[in-house]
């Protein structure tokens, strides 16, 4: 798990069984599209917030919007040497309010981590925030601390949404106006952020299971977490009833909901996402433990040859330490291939629930995935 680095729609108030908004057919199909295969009908713009939250803990996120059209390079992501395709501070689209999305880095990542994704659902009408989490990102991890993070993880997403909430009521230059208030929001996490995305969605977290099952398990987890006993989980939130949909990446540790996962019954209209050669999180003894205690409905999307960071960007900056980024040459997944379907299958996922437009059905759908061999599609109603 060390260093899992490098992850324009107006809608009526309608719930259906989930509990997600939906809008009407008429609005849906009057909003600009592409398919989820290709980039998407807006430019991308990206800005960085940062603030106090109620714990007195200071946050710094990302958020990536819609945009108006853009001229000139995109800008870096400072201070890693990272770039994608979008620009710093650019105005707007038009169509708001958009619907949100979050998304939890893995453990020593950083709030950018995954931007092949997160640009790519910007570009697709959807504002995306990503804080990151402190002492845990590739910048400041402080290993002692991971219980502490993880029991905090959960909270560092919610007020990072209630600040996005807040700027977007009172008018913030970039954010002003861009979300709706009631709406909820979609999750996204990768690795560690996986578990954060599960607990938020609704997953009942035993952590003390955690020091039981490392006496005797065997999970890289173990050689981390360590200092759970002793530490208070009085004022640390757990599930976010405005979590609609979730897709936890790369997940693990099912120990932490009960020592049998049965904690993770309450997590339904999860889509997950695993390669099934992840030496980290190894598939069938953390990934497949995870999709068998969630409940239904749920989706597994196994990735065949797939490695831990498949679902990250680590290969750009940091591919020596890996062997998954060796690709095809060493019997790994093409990342780019890996990236393009997991742009394609996320983007359908929150684009058919969240903005509930059918337009993306047919991208989850047997006969439309069947052009990605290396994909194995499990749909548990």
């Amino acid at each position: 798990m060390l260093l899992a680095l490098l992850l324009a729609c107006r809608h009526t108030v309608s719930d259906d069984a989930t509990g997600a908004p939906s809008p009407t057919a008429d609005t849906a199909t009057a909003t600009p599209f592409t398919s989820p295969e290709d980039p998407g009908p807006y430019d991308v713009g990206f800005t960085t917030i940062t603030f106090t939250d109620p714990r007195g803990k200071q946050l710094t996120a990302e958020v990536w919007y819609p945009a108006v059209p853009q001229s000139g390079d995109p800008d870096r992501y400072e201070p890693l040497p990272i770039q994608g395709n979008a620009h710093r501070d650019a105005a707007p689209a038009e169509g708001a309010p958009f619907p949100l999305l979050a998304f939890s880095h893995g453990f020593a990542g950083i709030r950018y981590q995954s931007i092949f994704l997160t640009e790519h659902l910007a570009g697709h009408g959807f504002v995306i925030v990503s804080p990151d989490h402190p002492n845990n990102t590739f910048l400041d991890l402080e290993e002692e601390l991971s219980g502490q993070v993880l029991y905090e993880r959960p909270d560092d997403i919610r007020f990072t949404v209630d600040e996005a909430l807040r700027r977007s009521a009172a008018g913030d230059p970039i954010l002003g106006g861009l979300l709706e208030p009631d709406a909820g929001y979609g999750m996204v996490g990768h690795s560690f952020g996986a578990i954060t995305t599960m607990v938020l969605a609704g997953g009942i977290p035993d952590y003390e299971g955690v020091l039981t099952f490392c006496k005797t398990g065997d999970s890289l987890a173990c050689r981390y977490i360590t200092d759970i006993d002793g530490i208070d989980a009085e004022g640390h939130g757990t599930r976010d009833e405005r979590v609609r949909w979730s897709v936890p990446m790369s997940p693990g540790l099912p120990f932490a909901f009960q020592l049998d996962g049965s904690g993770l019954a309450p997590v339904t209209n999860a889509l997950v996402l695993a390669g099934d050669r992840d030496d980290v999180l190894p598939y069938d003894t953390e990934a497949l433990p995870v999709f068998a205690g969630l409940g239904h409905p749920k989706t597994l999307a196994t990735f065949a040859d797939g490695g831990h960071y498949a679902f990250s960007d680590i290969c750009l900056i940091l591919a020596p330490l890996f062997p998954d980024c060796a690709e095809p040459d060493a019997g790994w997944i093409d990342i780019p291939q890996a990236q393009r379907i997991t742009r394609t299958v996320v983007t359908a996922y929150f684009g058919l629930h969240i903005k509930g437009d059918d337009r993306y059905t047919p991208w989850l759908e047997a006969d439309t995935l069947a052009a990605f061999p290396e994909l194995t599609w499990t749909v548990e109603p």
